[in-house]
Protein backbone atom coordinates (compact mmCIF):
# COMPACT_ATOMS: atom_id res chain seq x y z
CA UNK A 1 0.00 0.00 0.00
CA UNK A 2 1.19 3.05 -0.71
CA UNK A 3 0.37 6.82 1.89
CA UNK A 4 0.37 10.15 0.47
CA UNK A 5 2.18 12.86 1.79
CA UNK A 6 0.73 16.41 1.57
CA UNK A 7 3.36 18.97 2.61
CA UNK A 8 2.33 22.83 2.21
CA UNK A 9 5.49 24.60 3.88
CA UNK A 10 4.69 27.58 5.56
CA UNK A 11 5.73 30.69 3.43
CA UNK A 12 6.62 34.01 3.06
CA UNK A 13 4.88 36.07 0.63
CA UNK A 14 5.34 39.93 -0.17
CA UNK A 15 3.81 42.68 -0.53
CA UNK A 16 2.49 43.53 -3.83
CA UNK A 17 3.91 47.06 -4.94
CA UNK A 18 4.19 48.14 -8.80
CA UNK A 19 7.27 47.83 -10.23
CA UNK A 20 7.48 51.13 -10.55
CA UNK A 21 6.86 52.57 -7.27
CA UNK A 22 9.12 50.44 -5.49
CA UNK A 23 9.93 52.46 -2.19
CA UNK A 24 13.52 54.35 -3.14
CA UNK A 25 14.60 55.59 0.21
CA UNK A 26 14.30 52.19 1.99
CA UNK A 27 16.98 50.95 2.54
CA UNK A 28 16.06 47.13 2.18
CA UNK A 29 14.05 47.99 -0.71
CA UNK A 30 17.15 49.38 -2.20
CA UNK A 31 19.24 46.36 -1.78
CA UNK A 32 16.62 44.19 -2.84
CA UNK A 33 16.67 43.39 -6.45
CA UNK A 34 13.44 41.64 -6.73
CA UNK A 35 11.35 44.67 -4.90
CA UNK A 36 7.87 45.43 -6.24
CA UNK A 37 8.03 42.06 -8.49
CA UNK A 38 5.26 40.03 -7.46
CA UNK A 39 2.52 42.16 -9.22
CA UNK A 40 4.37 42.23 -12.14
CA UNK A 41 4.23 38.36 -12.15
CA UNK A 42 0.73 37.84 -10.84
CA UNK A 43 0.03 39.81 -14.17
CA UNK A 44 2.56 37.53 -16.39
CA UNK A 45 0.68 34.55 -14.75
CA UNK A 46 -3.21 35.49 -14.87
CA UNK A 47 -4.81 33.58 -17.57
CA UNK A 48 -7.52 36.14 -17.50
CA UNK A 49 -5.22 38.61 -19.01
CA UNK A 50 -4.46 39.01 -22.92
CA UNK A 51 -1.52 38.99 -24.39
CA UNK A 52 -0.82 42.45 -25.16
CA UNK A 53 -1.58 42.96 -21.83
CA UNK A 54 1.68 41.34 -20.90
CA UNK A 55 3.97 43.02 -22.61
CA UNK A 56 5.46 45.10 -20.21
CA UNK A 57 5.14 42.68 -17.03
CA UNK A 58 7.29 40.44 -19.25
CA UNK A 59 9.81 43.20 -20.02
CA UNK A 60 9.57 44.52 -16.28
CA UNK A 61 10.49 40.43 -15.47
CA UNK A 62 13.67 40.40 -17.62
CA UNK A 63 14.97 43.64 -16.42
CA UNK A 64 14.73 42.48 -13.08
CA UNK A 65 16.45 38.76 -13.72
CA UNK A 66 19.23 41.33 -15.37
CA UNK A 67 19.83 43.20 -12.29
CA UNK A 68 19.82 40.27 -10.40
CA UNK A 69 16.38 38.89 -8.92
CA UNK A 70 16.77 35.36 -8.69
CA UNK A 71 12.97 34.80 -8.25
CA UNK A 72 12.63 36.74 -11.77
CA UNK A 73 14.91 34.32 -13.62
CA UNK A 74 12.72 31.16 -11.90
CA UNK A 75 9.93 32.79 -13.20
CA UNK A 76 11.13 33.23 -16.41
CA UNK A 77 13.05 30.02 -17.13
CA UNK A 78 9.58 28.21 -16.36
CA UNK A 79 7.65 30.23 -19.07
CA UNK A 80 10.02 29.29 -21.12
CA UNK A 81 10.14 25.76 -19.70
CA UNK A 82 6.52 25.25 -20.30
CA UNK A 83 5.13 27.80 -23.07
CA UNK A 84 1.79 27.29 -23.98
CA UNK A 85 1.05 23.94 -21.53
CA UNK A 86 1.29 26.53 -18.39
CA UNK A 87 -1.89 28.62 -18.79
CA UNK A 88 -1.54 32.39 -19.27
CA UNK A 89 1.80 32.41 -20.58
CA UNK A 90 2.69 34.44 -23.32
CA UNK A 91 5.52 33.08 -23.98
CA UNK A 92 6.93 30.23 -26.87
CA UNK A 93 9.14 27.09 -25.72
CA UNK A 94 12.62 27.37 -25.59
CA UNK A 95 14.51 24.64 -23.82
CA UNK A 96 17.84 26.35 -23.92
CA UNK A 97 16.94 29.28 -22.69
CA UNK A 98 15.09 28.14 -19.88
CA UNK A 99 18.02 26.22 -19.01
CA UNK A 100 20.32 28.89 -18.59
CA UNK A 101 17.61 31.13 -16.57
CA UNK A 102 16.88 28.33 -14.20
CA UNK A 103 20.45 27.66 -13.33
CA UNK A 104 20.84 31.68 -13.51
CA UNK A 105 18.03 31.49 -10.65
CA UNK A 106 19.56 28.39 -8.57
CA UNK A 107 23.31 29.96 -8.75
CA UNK A 108 21.94 33.34 -7.07
CA UNK A 109 19.99 31.84 -4.33
CA UNK A 110 16.64 29.89 -5.28
CA UNK A 111 17.52 26.60 -4.52
CA UNK A 112 13.96 25.21 -6.43
CA UNK A 113 15.26 26.64 -9.62
CA UNK A 114 17.49 23.14 -9.49
CA UNK A 115 14.83 20.76 -8.95
CA UNK A 116 12.83 22.48 -12.09
CA UNK A 117 16.31 22.80 -14.54
CA UNK A 118 16.10 18.59 -13.51
CA UNK A 119 12.14 18.02 -14.72
CA UNK A 120 12.95 20.10 -17.52
CA UNK A 121 15.78 17.81 -18.79
CA UNK A 122 13.88 14.47 -17.54
CA UNK A 123 11.14 15.44 -19.86
CA UNK A 124 13.79 17.01 -22.86
CA UNK A 125 15.43 14.59 -25.19
CA UNK A 126 19.01 14.88 -23.13
CA UNK A 127 17.43 13.45 -19.30
CA UNK A 128 20.86 12.23 -18.76
CA UNK A 129 21.84 16.01 -17.87
CA UNK A 130 19.15 16.08 -15.30
CA UNK A 131 21.60 13.92 -12.96
CA UNK A 132 23.47 17.16 -12.10
CA UNK A 133 20.84 19.98 -11.31
CA UNK A 134 19.17 16.52 -9.43
CA UNK A 135 22.42 15.99 -7.50
CA UNK A 136 23.35 19.41 -6.68
CA UNK A 137 19.78 20.29 -5.26
CA UNK A 138 19.88 17.54 -2.76
CA UNK A 139 23.47 19.22 -2.29
CA UNK A 140 21.68 22.41 -1.40
CA UNK A 141 19.25 20.61 0.73
CA UNK A 142 21.40 18.89 3.03
CA UNK A 143 23.46 22.06 3.27
CA UNK A 144 21.18 24.10 4.76
CA UNK A 145 21.35 27.23 6.21
CA UNK A 146 22.15 27.47 10.41
CA UNK A 147 20.66 30.35 10.32
CA UNK A 148 18.60 30.99 13.78
CA UNK A 149 15.48 33.43 12.09
CA UNK A 150 15.13 30.57 9.05
CA UNK A 151 13.04 27.48 9.26
CA UNK A 152 14.90 24.93 7.30
CA UNK A 153 12.99 23.23 4.07
CA UNK A 154 12.92 19.21 5.04
CA UNK A 155 14.04 16.42 2.40
CA UNK A 156 10.34 15.17 1.27
CA UNK A 157 9.44 11.71 -0.88
CA UNK A 158 9.63 13.72 -3.94
CA UNK A 159 12.84 14.40 -3.51
CA UNK A 160 13.95 10.55 -3.09
CA UNK A 161 11.71 10.12 -6.24
CA UNK A 162 13.11 12.72 -8.61
CA UNK A 163 17.08 11.14 -7.77
CA UNK A 164 15.42 7.92 -8.66
CA UNK A 165 14.19 9.19 -12.36
CA UNK A 166 17.62 10.98 -12.89
CA UNK A 167 19.26 7.76 -12.01
CA UNK A 168 17.20 5.59 -14.05
CA UNK A 169 17.86 8.30 -16.81
CA UNK A 170 21.46 8.35 -16.31
CA UNK A 171 21.80 4.50 -16.67
CA UNK A 172 19.29 4.27 -19.84
CA UNK A 173 22.04 6.42 -21.28
CA UNK A 174 24.97 3.89 -20.91
CA UNK A 175 26.45 6.72 -18.39
CA UNK A 176 28.87 5.58 -15.75
CA UNK A 177 28.00 5.65 -12.30
CA UNK A 178 31.46 6.55 -11.03
CA UNK A 179 31.27 10.08 -13.02
CA UNK A 180 28.23 11.32 -10.99
CA UNK A 181 30.26 12.41 -8.03
CA UNK A 182 33.90 14.12 -9.80
CA UNK A 183 31.21 16.41 -12.28
CA UNK A 184 28.99 16.84 -9.31
CA UNK A 185 32.57 18.23 -6.68
CA UNK A 186 33.70 19.89 -9.97
CA UNK A 187 30.37 22.00 -9.81
CA UNK A 188 30.43 22.47 -5.73
CA UNK A 189 34.01 23.40 -6.15
CA UNK A 190 33.37 26.40 -8.52
CA UNK A 191 29.51 27.52 -7.40
CA UNK A 192 29.19 26.20 -3.82
CA UNK A 193 30.10 28.80 -1.74
CA UNK A 194 28.53 31.51 -3.58
CA UNK A 195 25.34 29.55 -3.90
CA UNK A 196 25.13 29.22 0.06
CA UNK A 197 25.59 32.81 0.12
CA UNK A 198 23.51 33.77 -2.07
CA UNK A 199 21.01 31.75 -0.72
CA UNK A 200 21.56 33.21 2.69
CA UNK A 201 21.54 37.24 1.59
CA UNK A 202 17.85 35.74 -0.44
CA UNK A 203 16.77 34.51 3.06
CA UNK A 204 17.69 37.63 4.60
CA UNK A 205 15.60 39.85 1.97
CA UNK A 206 12.53 37.81 2.43
CA UNK A 207 12.29 37.91 6.01
CA UNK A 208 12.45 42.08 6.07
CA UNK A 209 9.45 41.74 3.51
CA UNK A 210 5.43 41.42 4.89
CA UNK A 211 4.14 38.62 5.32
CA UNK A 212 1.05 36.65 4.79
CA UNK A 213 -0.51 32.83 6.17
CA UNK A 214 -3.40 30.81 5.42
CA UNK A 215 -5.80 31.16 7.69
CA UNK A 216 -6.67 27.04 7.85
CA UNK A 217 -4.84 24.40 6.39
CA UNK A 218 -6.94 23.80 2.89
CA UNK A 219 -8.38 20.32 3.12
CA UNK A 220 -6.50 17.64 0.36
CA UNK A 221 -7.66 14.36 -0.08
CA UNK A 222 -4.83 11.90 -0.78
CA UNK A 223 -6.81 9.71 -2.87
CA UNK A 224 -7.09 12.23 -4.99
CA UNK A 225 -3.04 11.57 -5.58
CA UNK A 226 -2.91 8.21 -5.74
CA UNK A 227 0.75 7.19 -6.80
CA UNK A 228 2.03 10.11 -7.28
CA UNK A 229 4.66 12.30 -6.16
CA UNK A 230 5.31 15.57 -7.68
CA UNK A 231 5.55 19.53 -6.73
CA UNK A 232 3.31 22.70 -7.67
CA UNK A 233 4.26 26.05 -6.77
CA UNK A 234 1.18 28.74 -7.25
CA UNK A 235 1.64 32.37 -7.04
CA UNK A 236 -1.64 33.65 -4.29
CA UNK A 237 -2.39 37.22 -4.15
CA UNK A 238 -5.10 38.37 -1.14
CA UNK A 239 -6.96 41.23 -0.46
CA UNK A 240 -6.20 42.49 3.36
CA UNK A 241 -9.62 40.58 4.09
CA UNK A 242 -7.92 37.53 3.77
CA UNK A 243 -9.72 36.85 0.43
CA UNK A 244 -7.70 35.10 -2.66
CA UNK A 245 -8.17 37.30 -4.69
CA UNK A 246 -6.04 35.41 -7.46
CA UNK A 247 -4.12 32.18 -7.79
CA UNK A 248 -1.67 31.18 -10.77
CA UNK A 249 0.61 27.97 -11.54
CA UNK A 250 3.91 29.23 -12.03
CA UNK A 251 5.79 25.54 -11.73
CA UNK A 252 4.88 22.27 -11.44
CA UNK A 253 6.74 18.64 -11.81
CA UNK A 254 7.11 15.75 -13.31
CA UNK A 255 3.48 16.34 -14.51
CA UNK A 256 0.44 19.16 -14.25
CA UNK A 257 -2.08 16.78 -12.70
CA UNK A 258 -1.05 17.70 -9.08
CA UNK A 259 -1.14 21.75 -10.12
CA UNK A 260 -4.62 21.21 -11.71
CA UNK A 261 -5.96 19.27 -9.27
CA UNK A 262 -4.29 22.29 -6.36
CA UNK A 263 -5.52 25.42 -8.17
CA UNK A 264 -9.04 25.39 -7.42
CA UNK A 265 -8.41 23.79 -3.57
CA UNK A 266 -6.64 27.04 -3.00
CA UNK A 267 -8.38 29.53 -5.17
CA UNK A 268 -10.99 28.96 -2.01
CA UNK A 269 -8.61 29.10 0.88
CA UNK A 270 -8.09 32.54 2.77
CA UNK A 271 -5.20 34.26 4.32
CA UNK A 272 -5.01 35.55 8.00
CA UNK A 273 -6.36 39.53 7.09
CA UNK A 274 -3.89 41.73 7.28
CA UNK A 275 -3.95 45.68 7.70
CA UNK A 276 -3.58 48.62 4.95
CA UNK A 277 -5.02 48.47 1.42
CA UNK A 278 -2.92 46.75 -1.24
CA UNK A 279 -3.13 43.39 -1.88
CA UNK A 280 -0.48 41.22 -0.87
CA UNK A 281 1.29 38.35 -2.95
CA UNK A 282 3.60 35.44 -2.89
CA UNK A 283 4.44 31.83 -3.81
CA UNK A 284 3.01 28.55 -2.20
CA UNK A 285 4.89 25.59 -2.72
CA UNK A 286 2.94 22.19 -2.13
CA UNK A 287 4.97 18.81 -2.42
CA UNK A 288 2.73 15.24 -2.49
CA UNK A 289 5.07 12.69 -1.89
CA UNK A 290 3.78 8.81 -2.66
CA UNK A 291 5.34 6.76 -0.90
CA UNK A 292 5.52 2.69 -0.02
Amino acid sequence: MRNVHVAIPLILLTCQTPFWTAQAHDATAQSDSCAGEDRVVGDVLDPTLDTTRKSAPIAAMKAQADSGCADASQVLGNLYRFGSALPGNPLRVDLSLAAKLLEQAGLGGETSAFRDLAELHLASNSPQDAMLPTQVYLWLQAHESTHPNQEQPKVTGYDADLLLRAQDAWHRSAQDDNAIQPVLSAYIGRHGPDMLAARDRLRELVAHRPSMSLATRPQINPKKFPNKSGYALLRVEALPSGAISRVAIESYGPTPDIAKQLLPIFAKATVVPFAGEEPRSGKLPVVIAASH
